[in-house]
């Protein structure tokens, strides 16, 4: 039997539910070339700095429609508040903007701001995603298989531009372009200053983004059907990896396969002989590298960013990472109410002292004080938790929970949720699964086959 709209509850009128797939589908194209258009088109114009924050407006515009949409319908929205992810996102986001609101004086108005931007936008996006899908009517897994096809696509041009970058174009190509160093984005940037071996960054922000972004878009891959194409998308992408030069992003990317494998096969997948000499040759290999660090300088400086120089291998940019890391949880354990959004993290920048600490984590931690740390990770917790409920949904739930795991690490180590391509692109698609209800999804696709069975009706008579 057909079903009609009491059936299927609240649904998104048709201009809200086009309003939301154009929003999205703009973030989807935009965000890998965000950091060159800004760059470029800041050449234009007298504050650059306006056109790295303007693509976050139709986010923003989006989260208020669909909020003034879901408070006029408040009596059917009954069930969306017995939803965890849901209700802390929504105390996430009140958090943050107490702390905004309080707390300025100690950051000023503009690090706030752009803070505020930096901590919210993320979330902002995943709610917007996940009411379109739970609401919306349209055919889901078309715009699902059509956002990951571009992602990849997208990916896979972003290797080819990097190994542009780091092997064939001059390396003052982007300058042209308006990239200038220390006033927007560097026009190349070497693994270690002066020592003239690049590491890639294509059209993103930096090698550590465009390394993260490869792995999620690994993480992708691995759900494509075709064995043939899997592989080499796989063996692609990891190349991307490796040319950002982010040991980060590899060891994220490890992550990933490692957790995709554990959670799509379960314990019997330890017990696979492919598995079990894979991990004795990852194993050897592991020690072949520290053991050649010592000897073979390309080795040194493409895994611990140091040369030969230098004292130990961690002497340099793992040093550094590890200082800046302990000094931020010093500071966030003796600020135990945090010092404001926008005081610490990249955002810090534009305040009168700037805070990195070289984590996200921490960050959040120096920002928010710990009951904003606990309300974050409880967020975060309780996300990956539902995701792994519904993972027997469908493929993409095991790219999106794997590349979760690779990502947090690399929140460990860096900013990287701050930076628009991966924090965007990410909660986006954990949004669209999290509002991916399957039953809903048949009673609407029966839905639209009544109204397109009643048009022909109509024509014929």
């Amino acid at each position: 039997m057909l079903m009609n709209n009491r059936n299927v509850g609240l649904i998104l009128p048709r201009f809200l539910t086009i309003i939301g797939l154009i929003t999205l589908s703009f973030f989807i194209v935009e965000l890998p070339v965000h950091g060159f258009l800004s760059t470029y088109l800041g050449t234009f114009v007298s504050n650059p700095e306006i056109l790295k924050g303007i693509k976050d407006i139709p986010n923003y515009l989006l989260f208020l429609i669909y909020s003034i949409f879901l408070l006029l319908n408040f009596k059917q929205i009954k069930s969306l508040l017995k939803d965890k992810v849901i209700l802390l996102m929504m105390l996430y986001l009140a958090f943050v903007v107490l702390i905004s609101v309080t707390r300025q004086y100690y950051t000023g108005g503009l690090a706030t701001l752009i803070g505020f931007l930096f901590d919210t936008r993320y979330v902002v996006i995943a709610f917007n995603a996940y009411i379109l899908f739970r609401f919306g009517d349209f055919d889901r897994q078309w715009f699902l298989y059509v956002f990951t096809r571009v992602l990849l696509i997208e990916a896979a041009i972003l290797v080819i531009l990097g190994f542009l970058q780091v092997y064939v174009l001059p390396r003052d190509f982007l300058t042209q372009f308006g990239y200038v160093k220390y006033e927007t984005i560097a026009p190349y940037i070497e693994y270690k200053e002066g020592n003239g071996i690049l590491r890639a960054y294509a059209t993103t922000r930096g090698p550590n983004e465009y390394g993260a972004f490869m792995v999620l878009a690994f993480a992708i891959s691995m759900a494509v059907k075709r064995r043939p194409i899997r592989r080499f998308l796989m063996a692609f992408l990891l190349l991307g990896v490796l040319l950002s030069g982010s040991r980060a992003a590899l060891i994220a990317a490890i992550i990933s396969f490692c957790t995709y494998l554990a959670y799509k096969y379960g314990s019997k997948v330890l017990f696979k002989r492919k598995v079990i000499f894979g991990s004795f040759v990852a194993i050897l290999l592991i020690i072949t590298i520290l053991f050649a660090s010592y000897k073979i300088p390309a080795i040194r400086l493409t895994i611990f960013h140091s040369d030969s120089s230098s004292s130990s291998l961690a002497e340099g940019s793992t040093e550094k990472h590890v200082f800046l890391a302990m000094e931020g949880i010093e500071y966030a354990t003796s600020n135990l109410l945090g010092c404001g959004v926008g005081c610490a993290g990249p955002a810090s920048r534009f305040s009168s002292e700037a805070l990195i600490s070289e984590s996200y984590v921490v960050q959040i931690a120096q920002e928010l004080g710990l009951i904003g740390l606990i309300i974050w990770v409880a967020m975060q917790v309780t996300l990956i938790a539902e995701l792994i409920k519904n993972r027997s949904k469908g493929e993409y739930y095991f790219s999106i929970i794997s590349s979760f795991y690779g990502i947090t690490f690399i929140a460990l180590v860096l900013h990287i949720w701050t930076d628009e391509l991966v924090a965007l692109t990410w909660w986006m698609f954990a949004g669209c699964l999290l509002g991916n209800e399957e039953y809903r999804n048949l009673l609407l696709r029966k839905m639209r086959e009544k109204r397109k069975h009643n048009k022909k009706a109509t024509r014929i008579a």
